[in-house]
């Protein structure tokens, strides 16, 4: 795995240049700052997996307030929270999910941690019954900001693989309506220390979350706090998505060849910092 330590090494990118309305964004030429940021991305992709990434179009108060609206929220009674919350289906990936509601990794016992996940307002009606008052207007909101930041990220992938000019929006077609992404809260309360359990090292033992990959093409994770227990695995597989776009294959079953692809987790460290976490993907 890699040390908490060793994340730090993980490149930072500014993507201003993809938020602005010029170059590939509107059709024309890339302009250089946009080549630029294309290839940060592709060397941070090819070499960890995972980058940080500043000027996305969401301002610090937006941020903020979106981990208000999640705080109260989950900072409520737990028989509330059953009680008036819907509750999260894998039929509809949408609602809360109490705490040792899921496992992501079969092989551990249930995760450390409650969610409460939400999808397009445009394409599902989600049920926001119990939510504490403006919950719907915050994460309106966000979302909002954040597919636009998404969009715009896709069209960068797709000029960091170096598809041709007529393809720069290949990611864009594949997700006209963004119906099958998430807005998914997680809240990781307090937890005991247990070296050799829910440290990571037994391999079956419940941490905060268990090892795993995210669905489709991105995710942007944002953190209210420093998540001391973030272990990423070891970089032994890539994948060549050049070849997956040209062939059209699925992005679980295509050729590796490029681009770094990690399974990660999220154990409890000996320091517990309890961090809320905001992910849309």
């Amino acid at each position: 795995r890699i040390a908490p330590e060793a994340m730090a090494s993980i490149p930072t990118i500014d993507f201003s240049p993809f938020m602005v309305d010029e170059g590939c964004m509107v059709g024309d030429s890339p302009t250089t700052g946009q080549r630029q940021v294309a290839g940060q991305i592709n060397c941070a992709m090819s070499a960890h997996g995972f980058l940080y990434v500043d000027h996305l179009g969401i301002e610090e108060e937006e941020i903020v307030a979106a981990f208000d609206a999640g705080r109260a929220l989950f900072e409520r009674q737990s028989c509330e929270k059953s009680s008036a919350l819907a509750q999260w289906t894998p039929q509809t990936n949408m609602g809360y999910v109490p705490m040792l509601g899921e496992a992501v990794k079969p092989m551990r016992s249930p995760d450390l941690h409650e969610a409460f996940v939400l999808k397009s307002r445009r394409c599902h009606e989600n049920d926001l019954r119990g939510t504490p008052a403006g919950f719907e207007e915050t994460t309106s909101k966000f979302w909002d900001k954040a597919e636009k930041a998404a969009r715009r990220f896709q069209i960068a992938c797709a000029l960091a693989l170096d598809l041709p000019a007529s393809d720069l929006d290949f990611f864009a077609r594949t997700t006209p309506r963004f119906n099958m992404a998430c807005l998914k809260y997680k809240y990781y309360p307090p937890c005991d220390f247990e070296a050799g359990s829910t440290d990571g090292e037994s391999g079956s033992a419940s941490i905060r979350i268990g090892e795993h990959s995210d669905f489709g093409l991105l995710t942007f994770l944002f953190l209210n706090g420093a998540a001391p227990g973030c272990h990423a695995g070891r970089c032994s597989e890539h994948r060549d998505l050049r070849r997956d776009c040209r062939e059209g294959v699925d992005r679980r079953t295509g050729p590796w060849g490029r681009y770094c692809y990690r399974q990660h987790r999220l154990d409890v460290g000996a320091v517990d910092e309890r961090p809320l976490a905001s992910s849309s993907a």
